[in-house]
C-alpha cells in the first residue's frame, strides 16, 4: 500500500504543479483536494491539512462557496 500512495503522490504533485501554471482556480483547487486525499490516506493529516485549505482558499477566491464549503 505503501508503494501505491507513493506513486499517487506523485501524479497528485505533479497535477498541482501543472493546474499552478493556469487561470483555473477550480482546476487549480481540485487538483490541490487530490493532494490532501492522498496525504490522508498516507496518515499525513498535517499535509493534508494545508493542501485542503490551501483548495479552499483557492474556491473561496474564486467565489465557489459550494466547494468551498466541503
Amino acid at each position: 500500500m505503501l508503494v501505491e500512495i507513493e506513486w499517487l503522490k506523485a501524479l497528485a504533485c505533479e497535477a498541482v504543479e501543472l493546474t499552478s501554471t493556469t487561470d483555473f482556480l477550480d482546476l487549480q483547487a481540485r487538483a490541490l483536494e487530490s493532494l490532501g486525499t492522498v496525504y490522508a490516506a498516507g496518515g499525513r493529516h498535517g499535509e493534508a491539512g494545508e493542501a485542503l485549505s490551501k483548495a479552499r482558499a483557492l474556491h473561496e477566491r474564486k467565489g465557489n462557496v459550494v466547494a468551498a464549503s466541503r
